[in-house]
């Protein structure tokens, strides 16, 4: 049996993210560049995306089987991202997390499973991080962070320490927020969106889309 690494989605994120995959695994093994897949559930028939060979996910676990198989749900939408990552644990498939090795991650920061940490990011000591985190380049996860899963950042996000992000959080690109204290954490809750280029100031409610400089109330999301 030999082992087989796919990136489930063949999006924008997906396809910046195949390099970083094949960056990291040479970096710590010997793998055939063969063993490196797509998955992508729109595709009726095999084929290639960036010279990579893209299978459905039925087409992957038939054409694999019998193998060790390795995945990372590479789609943004955290409702889909965590029904896909649903389907991997039902089948079998692995949770794989990526992390570039232009990526700083200090030893004490603890990831979870099916992560992605790209290029030019730095995730400081004492983080704590759910499954299937997305991190984008140049962001910056300061320490004692605590973070939920599902959570996306977007390019440039700057995270100061002391800050709890619930559960399918979204960041957008270039949010900068404000750092809380150990006894008073800032906290963002669940399912929340905060804008591209907002200045968090205070705690965020779950539900909620904020924007701005400061960050205010937009809408509600549910």
């Amino acid at each position: 049996m030999k082992k087989i690494y796919a990136i489930y989605g063949t999006g924008g994120h997906g396809r910046e993210i195949m390099p970083e995959l094949q960056s990291f695994l040479e970096a710590k093994l010997k793998f055939n560049p063969k063993d490196l897949v797509f998955i992508d559930d729109e595709l009726r028939n095999e084929t290639f995306v960036n010279n990579f060979k893209t299978y459905s996910f039925k087409g992957f676990l038939k054409s694999f089987k019998g193998n060790y198989l390795f995945c990372t749900v590479a789609v943004s939408a955290f409702q889909i991202r965590q029904r896909l990552t649903n389907k991997c644990k039902k089948n079998k498939v692995q949770l794989l997390t990526i992390q570039s090795p232009d990526a700083k991650v200090y030893d004490t920061a603890k990831i979870g499973e099916g992560s992605i940490i790209s290029p030019l990011s730095i995730i400081s000591p004492n983080v704590d991080i759910g499954e299937s985190f997305h991190l984008n380049r140049f962001c910056n996860v300061a320490h004692d962070c605590k973070i939920g899963n599902f959570v996306t950042f977007g390019p440039g996000v700057k995270c100061n320490g002391n800050i709890i992000i619930e559960d399918n959080v979204y960041i957008g690109s270039g949010a900068i927020i404000r750092q809380g204290t150990k006894s008073k954490p800032l906290i963002i809750g669940k399912n929340s969106i905060i804008g591209a280029g907002s200045v968090v100031l205070k705690d965020v409610p779950s539900n909620v889309t904020v924007i701005g400089n400061p960050a205010r109330v937009l809408n509600k999301l549910i």
